[in-house]
């Protein structure tokens, strides 16, 4: 018995140190000097309902349609067949809105395809003659992000998984438009019979985005955490660190308490917010395979953002 969990232990730590030295790889392949300017706003809105109301702390957990976003890698650790559909007004007359399948290939693999669009609203399109006659303009221009994409995950070894998500992101601003290709890497370590997993995960990594004559960069990242399933799986909490290229690193923080199997309620804390003190709450209840989830967010002056995910599980349990 001795034996056996100095083996798990062993191999953990390799585990380990295969997780941090991606994660360092990645880290400083991006970590260039040119700052530029970035785009791609739909790249950094979490999906769903559960985990932006924890905070958007994903990385080490998520599970289903949406670990396409968080960390491809729980692909692998996800045994049933799943279709999510989520909405959200995000502030002003900005929406998003995401619809997902994920399904299992065998039971240490699955993919998974998903569409999610941000509608930016309409704003009033201001020229040169209206600003030196003091002018309010009566014509408007509007704007949108559309991002398709496709992942696939699988074990690697009984604690380990990998996975990929390959993304094309259009976005549209009045007459003009974009098209960029990237990619997320993510790895997810669960020792066996620990209650703990951790992850990392590298997104955006890909072309830039050219409008006319600017080019401007995808916000490539580096996101490493982990997550902690206490008193037999009633409370799970979650915390990681998020480095974007060119920004500061940023902390998000989540917890989620399950009651009757039927409940959950969860809050968190999102670091990435500057407009309001980036706390988060939500709820979930859970009929049978149907989960109906609902996540607030703050904005300060800006407003609130309500989500509202619906999920259904189907098939048999790989």
């Amino acid at each position: 018995m001795k034996t056996k969990r100095i083996r798990e232990a062993s191999a953990m730590i390799r585990s380990l140190c295969v997780v941090m030295l991606v994660a360092a790889c990645v880290g400083f392949a991006y970590a260039d000097n040119d700052a530029g300017t970035t785009s791609g706003a739909l790249l950094r809105l979490g999906v769903g309902a559960r985990i932006p109301a924890m905070g958007d702390a994903g990385t080490a957990n998520s599970l289903g349609v949406s670990a396409m976003h968080y960390n491809p890698a729980a692909l692998g650790l996800t045994h049933r067949g799943e279709v999510e559909a989520m909405y959200q007004n995000l502030v002003l007359d900005i929406s998003q809105g995401q619809l997902g399948l994920v399904h299992p290939i065998n039971s240490q693999s699955s993919w998974g395809i998903a569409l999610n669009y941000l509608d930016y609203g309409k704003s009033c399109r201001v020229g040169l003659t209206d600003i030196i006659n003091d002018n309010v303009s009566s014509t408007t221009f509007s704007g949108q992000d559309i991002l398709m994409s496709g992942s696939y995950g699988r074990m690697v070894t009984q604690s380990l998984s990998a996975g990929i998500t390959a993304k094309i992101l259009n976005s549209e601003i009045d007459n003009t438009s974009a098209t960029a290709f990237a990619v997320d890497l993510g790895l997810q370590l669960q020792p066996s019979d620990w209650p703990v997993r951790f992850g990392v995960v590298g997104q955006n990594l890909g072309t830039k985005m050219t409008f006319d004559k600017t080019d401007e960069q995808l916000p490539a990242l580096v996101r490493g955490g982990i997550a902690v399933d206490l008193f037999n799986n009633r409370l799970t909490v979650s915390a990681e660190a998020e480095k974007v290229r060119d920004q500061n690193v940023c902390a998000l923080v989540g917890g989620e308490l399950r009651l009757m199997e039927i409940l959950a309620l969860r809050v968190g804390y999102d670091g990435r917010i500057d407009a309001d003190n980036g706390l988060t709450a939500g709820l979930g209840v859970k009929i049978s395979d149907i989960s109906v989830d609902y996540a607030y967010v703050p904005y300060g002056n800006f407003g609130n953002s309500h989500r509202l995910a619906l999920t259904y599980k189907f098939g048999p349990k790989y």
